[in-house]
C-alpha cells in the first residue's frame, strides 16, 4: 500500500507528460481498398486508380512512400510525395497502368506510414 501512495506522488498517473515519455497520441492510416484493378484495359491507353490514406488517429500521420515493388511486366506507375495528414485528412496514392500488349498483369504497391501497426501496408496491382 505504501508504495502505491508513494508513486502516486511522483508524479505518475498526474496526466503531466513527462517530457522523456514518446506516448503521445499518434496518426492512424486508414485505407480505402485492399488492392487496385483495372479491367478492360486497352493497349497503349494508361488508366489511373487512387488509394486514399485516411488519419483516423488523434495526432499525425507520416505517409513517407509509395512504390510499386514487384511489377514484372512494367505496367504500373505511381504518383506520390510524402506528407504529414493531420487527424481526419486524407491523401491519394495514384497509380496507373499501362499495357504495351493485351493480356493480365500483377504488381505490388508498398505504402509506409508511421502508423506502427500499418507501418508497410502492400497492395496488390491487377489487370485483368
Amino acid at each position: 500500500m505504501i508504495v502505491l501512495l508513494l508513486a502516486a506522488c511522483t508524479g505518475t498517473g498526474s496526466g503531466v507528460q513527462d517530457p522523456g515519455d514518446d506516448s503521445s497520441p499518434g496518426g492512424v492510416a486508414s485505407f480505402s481498398a485492399t488492392g487496385l484493378t483495372w479491367t478492360g484495359l486497352t493497349p497503349g491507353f494508361s488508366e489511373t486508380r487512387s488509394l486514399d490514406v485516411t488519419n483516423v488517429g488523434a495526432g499525425p500521420l507520416d505517409v513517407t512512400e509509395a512504390t510499386i515493388v514487384t511489377d514484372p511486366t512494367g505496367v504500373f506507375s505511381v504518383d506520390f510525395s510524402a506528407v504529414t495528414l493531420d487527424p481526419d485528412a486524407t491523401a491519394s496514392v495514384v497509380v496507373s497502368a499501362l499495357l504495351e500488349v493485351e493480356g493480365p498483369a500483377t504488381g505490388d504497391l508498398r505504402v509506409r506510414t508511421s502508423d506502427p501497426a500499418a507501418g508497410a501496408a502492400m497492395f496488390a496491382l491487377t489487370v485483368e
